[in-house]
């Protein structure tokens, strides 16, 4: 029963995540939208405008952050499943050498050779350790971009904000 409740828990978490990551994906391109319709363009210098440029920037930056955000995760939940599926292949396999008795194939129902049984558990732990090395750099990188957008957004504010008070005040 507890694993069942920590799998639906992580279910939750997962589905409340990628919408969160969802919302901060239209909520970026929406501002970004705003502003750039709103934008009127001006020689760049010391003035008012030069910050809202700024923000419109850091918005945009923060929508294209946020999709790359939403794409390494799709992209470790396949690594991650594909992690899981070699190691419960290669756990299979050691139990089928373990056994002492003959081993027979599924489909085939024919003996198979210990020695062929071995490389196939070597290879399917090979390549569950490759796809945990893929995972952990993928969410690494899933990590950075949730870094990414939230300075954005925020350093987008922050200017957006610094451009209305100097406006006006000039």
């Amino acid at each position: 029963m507890p694993e069942k409740t920590s799998l639906q828990l992580y279910e939750w978490w997962m589905e409340a995540a990628q919408k969160f990551d969802y919302f901060m994906a239209g909520i970026s391109t929406a501002l970004a939208g705003y502003l750039g319709q709103s934008f009127r363009p001006e020689r760049l210098g010391w003035s008012p405008g030069l910050p809202e440029l700024l923000s419109l920037l850091c918005f945009v930056a923060a929508s294209v952050a946020s999709l790359k955000r939403v794409e390494s995760t799709v992209h470790a939940l396949r690594l991650n499943q594909q992690q899981i599926e070699k190691g419960e292949v290669a756990a299979e396999l050691a139990e089928a050498i373990e056994s002492k008795g003959p081993i027979r194939g599924r489909a085939t129902r024919e003996e198979i050779d210990p020695a062929v049984l071995r490389q196939a558990h070597s290879s399917q732990k090979d390549m569950a350790n490759i796809a945990k090395q893929f995972l952990e750099k993928t969410q690494r990188r899933a990590q950075y971009w949730y870094a990414a957008r939230t300075y954005l957004l925020l350093t987008g504010f922050l200017l957006l904000i610094a451009a209305r008070v100097w406006q006006a005040y000039s």
